[in-house]
């Protein structure tokens, strides 16, 4: 717990009593989504379906309003796929006269369904490769929407996994992960592996400086 508050305090986004409260309120967010186009069972309907339910929940609790910012952007899949998937890279404002925040799980779901439908022949996505590609401005109230299953890039010493090679930049802000081990669950998970893993992660994440971390299937 020590961990958290000093990595929270060296960043600046605890939250002081009355006065910074307020102020921490009125400051702009920026939604981070973010998709592995690797994972091709992503869009298996099923599948989709029950994602469509997750985000719309999801962007309820996020809130986001006229003035905030979204950014959705890629990774993962083949060199072609991350070159020409134009329509999961993109920024905007909502605005009055452009994008409306409500629209934001319709929008997220119908990027979804352009998920690539085969498997992918490289450039396999992973926790390392999310972290290394994003752009966090800690001034504003950050959420990243990631959309993987989150069983790449992890190495084992016995029975306890763990990540090599992670970046250690700071982070702040609230982390989702989507579709998290619902598709793929590796041969050699073992009962429990998948909550020791969210539970390394979020230790990791944490200790970076995020503020919140949770995972979804």
């Amino acid at each position: 717990m020590r961990i958290i508050t000093l990595a929270a305090l060296a960043l600046g986004v605890t939250l002081a009593p009355t006065h910074g409260t307020a102020q921490a309120q009125e400051r702009p967010k920026h939604i981070h989504v973010v998709y592995d186009l690797s994972q091709a069972g992503l869009r298996d309907p099923s599948v989709a379906a029950q994602l469509g339910g997750v985000t719309q929940k999801i962007t309820s609790q996020i809130n986001p309003e006229f003035g905030d910012q979204v950014r959705h952007s890629s990774f993962g899949g083949t060199l072609a796929e991350s070159m020409s998937a134009t329509d999961f890279n993109a920024s905007f404002t909502f605005a009055y006269s452009g994008a409306d925040p409500r629209d934001l799980a319709n929008g997220i779901t119908q990027r979804l369904q352009l998920l690539p439908s085969t498997a992918a022949q490289s450039g396999q996505g992973s926790l390392q490769q999310l972290l290394s590609d994003l752009d966090i401005d800690c001034s504003a109230e950050n959420h990243v929407i990631a959309y993987l299953n989150g069983t790449d890039g992890l190495s084992f010493d016995g029975s306890r996994a763990e990540y090599i090679g992670l970046p250690t930049s700071p982070l702040c802000g609230t982390f989702h992960f989507v579709g998290w081990w619902m598709t793929q669950e590796p041969d050699w998970a073992w009962p429990g592996v998948r909550k020791q893993v969210e539970g390394i992660t979020r230790d990791v994440l944490t200790s970076l400086g995020a503020e919140n971390v949770t995972f979804h299937r």
